[in-house]
Formats: C-alpha cells, structure tokens, sequence
C-alpha cells in the first residue's frame, strides 16, 4: 500500500473511536446557520433530535422505492450523512 505505517496506524486507532465523536463535534454552533433539517425516515428524525437536539422535518425519496425492494431483504438502520470530505491536519 502506498499510505505510510505513521498513517496506518493513525487510521487503525481512529476506526476505535465512536462514530458520533467524530461527525457529532461538541461546538454545534454550526447548525445555527441552518435554514433547514430534513430526515429521510423517523428513525433518523430520531438521531437528529437525540445527538443534535434539533428539530427535523421529514421528507420521504420521492421515488418509487418499493420497486427496488426484495422480497425477503433484511431491514438496516442506519443513518446516511452526506456532507464534503475534507483533509486532517494530523494526517
């Protein structure tokens, strides 16, 4: 692999750290600039309330979902953040 052992390390020891401690910071300050939070389901109308204590408005994909469904597919929770990816200094 082309990554150093120095960055090897650093991302081995961060994959242990709680997912929450690194997209959920202390300082929410950020979400003051919000016009607007929306959820795609209840359970992560949920997580927003619960990690950020903000209010959200649902908005359910204004697709046709159930044509991409299995019929026995096992159901997941799970929360999708989309948002940019930026560069540590540490790294």
């Amino acid at each position: 692999s082309s990554l150093s052992i120095f960055r090897k390390i650093v991302y081995f020891i961060i994959g242990f750290f709680p997912t929450y401690l690194i997209n959920f910071p202390d300082d929410l300050s950020f979400l003051d600039t919000y016009d607007l939070i929306l959820a795609n389901s209840k359970y992560t109308k949920r997580w927003i309330k619960k990690l950020w204590k903000k209010d959200s408005f649902l908005f359910y994909p204004q697709v046709d979902i159930d044509s991409f469904k299995e019929k026995e597919a096992k159901k997941e929770n799970i929360i999708l953040s989309v948002g940019r990816f930026f560069r540590l200094s540490v790294l």
